[in-house]
């Protein structure tokens, strides 16, 4: 998260720089409050990922020797060949297309985007996980119980 860190901090300076030269020259406030806006955004990102690395430290992606194993978390089970989802896409583009051209292709949209959302969560209802219910690791769980798979350098601990 560091090179994100970064990378969105680099944005909002750049924005900053933006729009302290538009506040100098134009003579408007519409562009100036969207530039400030566009730096605040950005440098909620880079705060945002700069907590995260500190509190999670570095991550497989950002090591040299990273594998993709040691990123790898649990997964549970996706419908394969469903119909669903592109309707459930349909319907939400009829949803925006209402808007634009009548106000009842809305309500055809939402009926074809709730039915849609309604089939496919009942569509696989005897479902078994196996092991039991999914479980995703909290916050300072490891992936790997045992221990990572090999010694990776020095690791951040929280005691």
């Amino acid at each position: 998260m560091k090179a994100e860190s970064l990378l969105f901090a680099g944005i909002a300076v750049f924005f900053a720089a933006a729009a302290g030269v538009y506040g100098a020259y134009a003579h408007e406030n519409a562009g100036k409050v969207a530039l400030i806006v566009c730096v605040l955004m950005s440098g909620l990102i880079a705060f945002y990922c700069q907590v995260q690395y500190r509190r999670r430290g570095t991550r497989a992606q950002d090591r040299k020797d990273g594998e993709i194993i040691d990123s790898a978390g649990p997964l549970t089970f996706f419908a394969p060949h469903s119909p669903y989802p592109p309707l459930a896409g349909v319907g939400v583009a009829l949803v925006l297309l209402g808007f634009v051209i009548e106000l009842w292709v809305c309500w055809i949209g939402g009926a074809l985007l709730l039915f849609s959302i309604w089939k496919s969560l009942a569509q696989f209802p005897d479902r078994q996980y196996p092991g039991g219910e999914p479980s995703v690791p909290m916050p300072g769980e490891s992936l790997h119980p045992e221990g990572p798979p090999q010694d990776r350098g020095p690791q951040r601990s929280d005691s």
